[in-house]
């Protein structure tokens, strides 16, 4: 059976990718009030965007064993 999140599940999603970029910033110790663009911060910690990719495999792995 598939739960279907909608609304609520898009909030979480924007939420993570919030705090994502809010711990590469803090790596990097990019204030924010600096206008230092989304791209130029993962440049700066050589990684893209992969939490929400993480998440998913990590669920379809979970839902695979059981």
């Amino acid at each position: 059976m598939m739960l279907k999140l909608g609304h609520f599940g898009r909030k979480i999603i924007q939420y993570l990718k919030r705090f994502e970029m809010w711990c590469c910033r803090r790596m990097e110790k990019i204030s924010w009030t600096d206008l230092v663009r989304t791209e130029e911060v993962l440049h700066r910690v050589s990684k893209e965007k992969n939490i929400i990719h993480k998440i998913k495999r990590r669920k379809a792995n979970w839902i695979g064993h059981i």
